[in-house]
């Protein structure tokens, strides 16, 4: 009897089983693969470094020193303007403001009493405007260079008779001495105009032989026979009076005195003076003018005038 070959057939669920087998296999042999690799990349990446950390010394830094404070060097005081006083002894005297060419004129009057009344006198038609130079001579004679009339025309003008007549002498300007407000930098002095010592000079003592030239900060002498200035710093130089060979220096702003204050000195020389005096007053007067007469001191400080001894 013949037989028949028959072909085995797998059922479904067989199937099935096998192909869950394989992808969970394969899926085990991706994972080792993974995990191999990332292991590798780790052993390779760089290790993060802390920052160095920087050994610190036993020694705390010191602090930087602070500057003591150094006190402020007093400041010059704003010098008076200056006018004109000229004395021919402890009671009599002749004064004037400076006056303006284009404002208000000179104004020239003289005292008997020390300073307590004083007389004011006018030019009449000569026509003062603007006094650059005074000098007394007595009671009743006087002398000024000026600039006068409409054209403020400089000229030498002088009275005999306490201010009542004035006439001019034009032979005897060529011989005075005197600063030109118009230019500062140069004196005239005895007739010859020089360069001043300084850039501006206030104002020109002129006494005997003396010539002193009183600047912003100093005063200069200046030597008849050399030509050449002898100067004395002074920072708050207010004014000098000058009698003989001696001068009296005059500042404004001294920490023991309220106004002014003084010291006599040599004139020829401007030596640094020694002792100071305080002149009366309490403040320091916005305008001054000096002389020195008979070891007195004449002061006029705005509006008073006073006579104080020296020595």
């Amino acid at each position: 009897m013949a037989t028949r070959n028959k072909a085995v057939q797998r059922s479904p669920k067989s199937a099935g089983t096998s192909i869950w087998v394989i992808l969970g296999i394969t899926a085990f042999v991706f994972a080792d693969f993974v995990l191999i690799g990332l292991a590798v990349i780790g052993q390779h990446a760089p290790v993060p470094t802390a920052p160095p950390v920087v050994p610190s010394t036993s020694e705390t830094a010191s602090p930087e020193p602070t500057p003591s404070p150094t006190a402020a060097a007093p400041r010059p005081v704003a010098a008076p303007a200056l006018r004109f006083l000229d004395a021919t002894s402890t009671t009599s005297a002749w004064r004037a403001t400076p006056g303006d060419c284009t404002g208000t004129p000179a104004a020239i009057e003289s005292t008997t009493d020390a300073g307590a009344t004083w007389v004011s006198y006018s030019t009449g038609d000569i026509d003062i405007r603007e006094v650059l130079a005074l000098t007394a001579v007595s009671d009743t004679t006087a002398f000024v260079v000026a600039k006068a009339g409409p054209d403020c025309t400089l000229g030498y003008f002088r009275t005999f008779s306490t201010g009542d007549q004035w006439q001019e002498a034009p032979a005897d300007l060529a011989s005075q001495s005197y600063v030109d407000p118009t230019d500062r930098a140069l004196v005239v002095i005895d007739g010859e105009s020089l360069q001043s010592p300084c850039p501006s000079v206030r104002q020109l003592v002129v006494d005997g032989d003396s010539r002193i030239a009183i600047c912003d900060d100093a005063a200069y002498s200046l030597d008849s026979t050399t030509g050449e200035w002898a100067g004395l710093e002074r920072p708050n130089l207010a004014s000098i009076a000058a009698s003989g060979t001696a001068a009296t220096v005059i500042e404004s702003g001294d920490t023991e005195c309220p106004a002014l204050a003084f010291a006599t000195t040599d004139a020829a020389s401007l030596d640094q003076p020694a002792a100071v005096t305080c002149a009366p007053g309490a403040v320091v007067p916005a305008s001054l003018a000096s002389d020195q007469v008979d070891e007195a001191l004449w002061l006029w400080q705005g509006d008073s005038a006073a006579v104080v001894p020296l020595g």
